[in-house]
């Protein structure tokens, strides 16, 4: 019964049509995927170097209060101050060792 039928044939350009527009719409996907990483990639890249910046001057900062606390507890300009404003300091050497 359906044998003797004729079905009209698809035409190909309606279905080259819809792989083109398919084709284009996942391209364009991508690139937005890719121009959308690139752009968060470079905002963190930014941030890391201005952490970086950050974490070099504190150490800057730690090396010189390590050297001011150096200079400043120096045991032999302590008791040089101590003497040249007539405090009673006893030395270094006699403070007992608990």
């Amino acid at each position: 019964m359906f044998a003797n039928r004729k079905f009209p044939a698809k035409s190909g350009k309606s279905r080259n049509g819809t792989r083109v527009f398919w084709t284009i719409f996942i391209i364009s996907g991508l690139m937005l995927v890719y121009v959308w990483l690139k752009i968060e990639i470079n905002d963190r890249l930014m941030v890391i170097h201005q952490l970086e910046e950050e974490l070099s001057g504190y150490h800057r900062e730690i090396e010189k209060l390590r050297a001011d606390s150096l200079r400043l507890g120096n045991v032999g300009r302590i008791q040089k101050l101590a003497r040249e404003r007539g405090l009673g300091v006893v030395p270094y050497e006699e403070v007992p060792k608990e």
